[in-house]
């Protein structure tokens, strides 16, 4: 029964990627206009992890209610790593606005809206569906519990390579996407099995994710300098830097992981 369970699970994950990327391929076919393409996907994105969240519940009886207790406490102290990085993509990406902030406002909200709904849907099928996954086939002790964050979090970086797709020039930066988001996504795990909230780490998946495109929202499309940033590579140097940050952010989240193993007498 565990081990069906187990496979279930992983089912369950290849699921709602399956619905997510058919998703994604559908809008950008059947739809034309940019911003209602974008709407779409975004809704599709809440849906399917709200999906996800519904079915794993049924699954492993995983309580993902959202409770107000402690998730202030989740989001700036547990995750404090996740929010420098939140804070270090705003300082990093800086450039100089093109437009006023009121002309930039609505483009900042409709990013925030849809930034949320990636890292609500990620972190549904990531944390909430194959983490627990894991997490049940391996048990409840120490090395299961780092074996189904380490597993996990490969998943979730290797999926990064598909970028390659639509941006094939970008080599070094989806390397480089590939080993942070291993990096971000042992963060994740980290701050989700401590905190046992998955609207904690959606709320930060998806503030990294806003403010990496923050100052986008302040190009004024007309110049072109938006497709100029999204289709060229990043230097060595750089992708060298980005994931010399998170894998620092890493190894501190697994220090407060091993706090709380201390707190909880794990073996």
């Amino acid at each position: 029964m565990k081990t069906k369970k187990f496979i279930y699970g992983i089912l369950l994950t290849f699921l709602l990627f399956f619905l997510f990327v058919a998703s994604e391929i559908l809008a950008s076919i059947f739809v034309r206009d940019e911003t209602l393409k974008d709407t779409l996907q975004a809704a599709s994105r809440y849906l399917i992890a709200i999906l996800g969240l519904f079915l794993a519940n049924r699954l492993y009886g995983t309580d993902f209610r959202f409770r107000s207790k402690g998730f202030a406490k989740g989001v700036f102290c547990t995750g404090i790593t996740l929010m420098a990085l939140v804070v270090l993509n705003l300082y990093d990406d800086f450039s100089q606005p093109e437009i006023s902030f009121v002309k930039a406002l609505p483009r900042l909200i409709f990013a925030f809206v849809c930034n949320m709904g990636t890292g609500m849907f990620e972190e549904s099928m990531l944390r909430g569906t194959l983490f627990n996954s894991f997490r049940y086939r391996f048990g409840e002790s120490r090395k299961g519990i780092v074996k189904a964050i380490l597993i996990s979090s490969i998943v979730f970086g290797l999926l990064h390579f598909s970028n390659l797709i639509s941006s094939p020039a970008r080599v070094i930066a989806t390397v480089s996407q590939v080993i942070y988001a291993i990096a971000i996504g042992c963060c994740l795990a980290c701050v989700y099995y401590i905190t046992d909230s998955i609207w904690v780490v959606s709320v930060l998946h998806g503030l990294i994710d806003f403010t990496s495109e923050f100052w986008d929202c302040f190009i004024n499309s007309d110049t072109g300098l938006a497709v100029q940033k999204a289709t060229e590579d990043i230097t060595l140097s750089e992708g060298i830097y980005a994931v010399s940050v998170t894998v620092v952010c890493a190894v501190i989240a697994f220090i407060q992981l091993r706090r709380e193993f201390g707190k909880r007498k794990m073996k």
